[in-house]
């Protein structure tokens, strides 16, 4: 695995990325002429170091000069699977040596307060073989199982809807593991009637915990 590092103000992380491999070369549902779908896994393992104390400097100095301030870490590990289109008579052989030649090829998260479409949903819905509430449900971001809110929405800091993606992208930075394309516009966002009616049960519940 490559490992990255990538440090702020308050959190140090380090972000562990095997190389991206080719699980199948299919037809998908939406497939546009001449093409085939791929599907990409990566495993990756975040490991967070929060300090548990934060000395207020006004940003003079950053948490690591101050000696004695302990942190706590916590580590995750996810399998990410992205698709792609390729060639309609390439092999999954021929994809992974191309993919050896991206040293820095990712697939990475991205997060919208819209639904977030590639090439074929684009082009299945200019085609009206599919509808775009399909593609939301798919999409949108729900808490966990075994969570205390498990299936309901989770919104984000402005109080909307949020979808998320993997996306396959031949070069990120190092550290980068989050594509944000959210906005602070409160009325800036998609979603059905279904959708809005769970989002403010959703708030009702985040508004009840906090005790507004």
């Amino acid at each position: 695995m490559k490992e990255e590092t990538k440090a702020g103000s308050t959190i140090q992380k380090k972000i562990k990325k095997s190389a991206i491999t080719v699980d199948r070369i299919y037809v998908s549902d939406y497939q546009k002429p001449g093409t085939k779908r791929a599907q990409l896994r990566q495993e990756i393992e975040t490991e967070a170091t929060y300090p548990s104390v934060q000395p207020k400097s006004g940003g003079l100095f950053s948490i690591e000069e101050f000696s004695g301030v302990e942190g706590k870490t916590y580590k995750n590990k996810e399998t990410r699977v992205a698709f792609i289109d390729v060639p309609e008579e390439i092999s999954a052989k021929a994809v992974v040596e191309r993919l050896s030649k991206l040293p820095k090829a990712a697939l990475v998260k991205v997060i919208s307060n819209a639904p977030i479409l590639d090439g074929n949903q684009r082009y299945a819905l200019s085609q009206g073989t599919a509808e775009m509430e399909t593609f939301a449900n798919s999409q949108v971001l729900r808490y966990p199982v075994d969570s205390e809110h498990e299936g309901m929405l989770i919104p984000d800091k402005n109080g909307k809807i949020q979808y998320k993606v993997v996306n396959f992208e031949p070069s990120v930075e190092e550290g980068q593991d989050l594509i944000d394309l959210r906005n602070a516009d409160p009325a800036d966002y998609w979603a059905t009637p279904e959708l809005e009616a769970e989002l403010e049960d959703s708030l009702a519940v985040v508004s009840s915990e906090r005790g507004l």
